[in-house]
């Protein structure tokens, strides 16, 4: 299968990052929740200002033409990349939470973006979840030596203009 556009073109503006919070869905479960503050509340996380939007791609590393059954993250994100995808930006995972109110039950979206450490300096990456008890975004360990399952489902951004030899070694469309 092949990286495909997922859904629609994600679209923010002035970020409503800070709102995340304030979701009637997210009250249920702020109290006994300290992801994802834990990586929004530090300096590397960055909020775009500008009117901005992005073409999302989910893909897992077996699409990427993995054959193990686990694979670390450095090496799919180096393949993501020879398929013409960009990380994504952090802010992509929050407002993808505020938008994404009809996400099936059991997805698990990773984000694939740099990662964001902690204050206790774990790096950690964002997932757009809905584990049946409701939507969530949580953040999950990107330490170098986890192993990620190949069908573990993975989002990023396509870049506009895909290189020739992306285009060549691209998989068909699921």
């Amino acid at each position: 299968m092949a990286p495909q556009r997922y859904g629609k073109r994600l679209h923010w503006g002035r970020s409503r990052i800070h709102s995340l919070f304030a979701a009637p869905w997210m009250l249920q479960i702020a109290a006994s929740a300290t992801w994802p503050r834990r990586a929004i509340a530090r300096p590397a996380f960055t909020q775009e200002l500008a009117k901005t939007s992005v073409d999302l791609v989910v893909v897992t590393p077996a699409e990427l033409g993995f054959k193990e059954a686990s694979v670390p993250l450095r090496d799919i994100y180096a393949r993501s990349e020879k398929f013409g995808l960009n990380l994504a930006p952090a802010e992509v995972g929050p407002e993808l939470r505020l938008q994404y109110f009809d996400q099936p039950v059991g997805e698990f979206l990773h984000v694939g973006m740099k990662a964001i450490a902690t204050w206790s300096g774990d790096p950690v990456i964002l997932v757009v979840a809905n584990g049946g008890a409701g939507l969530i975004l949580i953040d999950q360990s990107a330490r170098s030596d986890i192993q990620w399952p190949s069908n573990a489902v993975f989002l990023f951004v396509r870049q506009h203009a895909t290189p020739n030899i992306a285009k060549a070694h691209m998989p068909e469309s699921r």
